[in-house]
């Protein structure tokens, strides 16, 4: 489902590459910043099994603040598995950082699933050690917190398991979309089990869901671009 805006243009991310892979983002914001719940859907939104908040640009201002809020609290008002990743980026925050913080709290704490990048945990939590960092995140209401560590794989933990699930090694040419691959690789096989309590309460199978989600990260590694580099599921299963 596509909401579009006649008035405004579609907000654009540029990214450009450093020499190790990583990036850099310059945002032209456009028609995100307009949805109001008038654009929700919420009668579609009561259907889904599961839905993901990206927040990156929604926390900027009303109405889009508002209304990403409020569709969370919907979601978690229905028992509707919740996924969040508080996507943090500097350039869009630049001196307003502390504000950034409190909202992706308030995300974090409706959330079943929260994916974070290991310096997006230390800035939200203030903990220099990953450990009590994750252990605050759990503290504010999230069930499954995974924080993705680059090539050394995810720090793991559902509250009562925690674990660093191995990546694989790649030659990494561009890590655009990544995380987002790696969400995806997650919710996907979260969509497919009969019951959610058995991420909550059975670690090993967790970690297997988040082994295959890091095949899928660290292989849209290996090429440039964040749709092209997409491998298909038989490719994963291979590795």
């Amino acid at each position: 489902m596509i909401v579009t805006d006649d008035l405004a243009p579609t907000t654009l991310a540029f990214v450009s590459l450093q020499a190790n892979g990583e990036r850099d983002f310059v945002f032209n914001r456009g028609a995100d910043r307009n949805l109001t719940e008038d654009n929700l859907y919420l009668d579609r939104l009561s259907g889904a099994k599961i839905i993901h908040f990206g927040s990156a640009t929604a926390f900027l201002e009303n109405p889009f603040k508002t209304t990403y809020l409020k569709a969370m609290e919907f979601a978690q008002n229905r028992g509707i598995f919740l996924s969040f990743d508080p996507n943090f980026r500097h350039d869009l925050w630049k001196n307003r950082v502390a504000e950034f913080i409190s909202f992706a709290r308030k995300g974090i704490s409706m959330a079943d699933f929260v994916k974070v990048s290991e310096a997006e945990l230390e800035l939200i939590t203030g903990k220099m050690d990953k450990y009590d960092g994750i252990a605050m995140l759990h503290h504010l209401g999230v069930k499954i917190v995974a924080v993705t560590l680059g090539w050394e794989g995810t720090l793991l933990s559902n509250g009562s398991g925690m674990s660093v699930i191995n990546s694989v090694e790649v030659n990494s040419i561009d890590s655009t979309g990544a995380g987002d691959a790696f969400v995806g690789a997650a919710l996907f096989q979260f969509a497919n089990l009969e019951s959610y309590d058995t991420i909550f309460s059975d670690f090993s199978k967790l970690k297997e869901i988040i082994l295959f989600a890091n095949k899928v990260g660290a292989v849209v590694c290996t090429k440039v671009g964040a749709i092209s580099s997409l491998p298909n599921e038989e490719d994963i299963y291979k590795i």
